[in-house]
C-alpha cells in the first residue's frame, strides 16, 4: 500500500475501533479511573518514561558515532521522529528521523537507516526475551491467541536478520554504489562488536524501564493483578507489536483494544485497562510533544527551514 492509502486505512481502522470501544467500555468509568489515579505514582511513571526516552537517544547517538546526549543533531532528530509518528497516521513519520539527521549532519542516509534497522532488530530480540520471561512466570490460558505466535515470529525474524547481517559483513565486500551496498557500508560504519554490545546493553535497560513504567501506571489507577510483572511485560510486548497495524496518530484505538484484551486474563477491569493505555500514551506525549516542537522551532530559527530534509525517501536511492 502507498503511504497515503495506508494513512487513510489507519484512520478508518482507528475510528472503527474507538467506536467499538465506546460501546464496550463506559466512558464515565474510564474518566473516573483517570480522575482517581494516584498523582505521585503517575509522576514517577512519567519520570521513568522520560529516562528511557533519553536512553533511546543515547543508543541512537552511539550507533551513528556521536557523543551520546551531547549530540544536538542526534537528540533533535530522534525527538522529531517521535513527534512525526505522533502527528502522522500509520507510522508515516518513520522516515523523519533519518531524513532529519541527514539534513543536519550530512551523513549518508543508508548509514543512518542501518543504525535504525539495528535498533529495531535489538528491540524485537529484547521483546522476545521479555515474552520468554513472562512465559516462564506463567501466562493465563485466556491470553489472546495472536500474542504468542506474533512474539515468536518477530523475535525469530530479528535474530535471523542479525545473524544474516553479521555473516554478510564478514564474508562480503560491499560496494559503495547502489542501495544495498551503501546500506552494508553503513552497517560497517556503526562501530563493530563494541558498538553493538553497547546498544544491546542500552536496549536491555530501555525495555526494563518500559515494564517498570507499566507497573507504575497499573498501580496509579489502582489495578493490582496477581502477576504484576507478567501482566506488565505482556502489555509492553503486545502493544509494541501492535504498532505494525495501521492506525491513526498515537495508535489510537489499536493500543487501547490491545491493552484491554491482554489485561483481561489478569483480571484487570476494562475501564482500568483503557485508562492505563491512555496514561502510557500521555507519559510519552508529555515529553515528545514539547521537546520535539522545541527541536523543530530551534532548527527552523537557526537553519531557516521548518521541516528537515525532504518529505520522501528519494534520498535512499541517490
Amino acid at each position: 500500500l502507498s503511504s497515503r492509502v495506508r494513512a487513510v486505512v489507519g484512520v478508518l481502522v482507528s475510528v472503527a475501533l474507538v467506536w467499538l470501544l465506546l460501546r464496550y467500555v463506559r466512558p464515565a468509568s474510564v474518566i473516573e479511573a483517570l480522575r482517581n489515579a494516584s498523582l505521585p505514582v503517575l509522576v514517577c511513571a512519567v519520570l521513568v518514561h522520560g529516562v528511557q526516552l533519553l536512553l533511546r537517544v543515547q543508543r541512537f547517538a552511539g550507533l551513528v558515532g556521536e557523543s551520546g546526549l551531547a549530540s544536538r543533531a542526534a537528540f533533535d532528530s530522534v525527538f522529531v521522529g517521535w513527534l512525526s509518528n505522533l502527528a502522522l497516521p500509520a507510522k508515516a513519520g518513520e522516515l523523519a528521523r533519518p531524513l532529519a539527521y541527514r539534513s543536519w549532519t550530512g551523513m549518508d542516509l543508508p548509514a543512518i537507516v542501518a543504525a535504525v534497522v539495528v535498533e529495531r532488530a535489538l528491540d524485537l530480540v529484547l521483546l522476545g526475551v521479555l515474552f520468554t520471561g513472562a512465559l516462564a512466570l506463567g501466562l493465563p490460558e485466556s491470553l489472546p491467541g495472536w500474542v504468542s505466535p506474533t512474539a515468536w515470529i518477530a523475535t525469530g525474524l530479528a535474530v535471523a536478520g542479525l545473524v544474516v547481517g553479521a555473516v554478510l559483513l564478514r564474508t562480503v565486500e560491499p560496494e559503495r554504489e547502489g542501495l544495498i551496498g551503501r546500506f552494508l557500508v553503513g552497517l560497517l560504519s556503526l562501530g563493530g562488536v563494541r558498538s553493538f554490545l553497547t546498544a544491546l546493553a542500552w536496549s536491555t535497560l530501555i525495555w526494563f524501564l518500559e515494564v517498570v513504567g507499566v507497573v507504575l501506571t497499573l498501580r496509579a489507577v489502582g489495578a493490582e493483578p496477581d502477576a504484576m510483572l507478567t501482566a506488565s511485560a505482556v502489555v509492553v510486548v503486545a502493544t509494541t507489536l501492535a504498532v505494525a497495524a495501521p492506525a491513526a496518530p498515537g495508535g489510537l484505538g489499536v493500543e487501547q483494544w490491545v491493552t484491554v484484551l491482554v489485561l483481561a486474563p489478569f483480571a484487570v477491569e476494562h475501564a482500568a485497562a483503557v485508562a492505563v493505555s491512555l496514561l502510557v500514551l500521555f507519559e510519552a506525549v508529555i515529553w515528545i510533544a514539547p521537546v520535539g516542537l522545541l527541536a523543530l522551532t530551534g532548527r527552523s530559527m537557526t537553519d531557516g527551514e521548518a521541516v528537515p530534509g525532504r518529505a520522501d525517501a528519494s534520498g535512499l536511492a541517490e
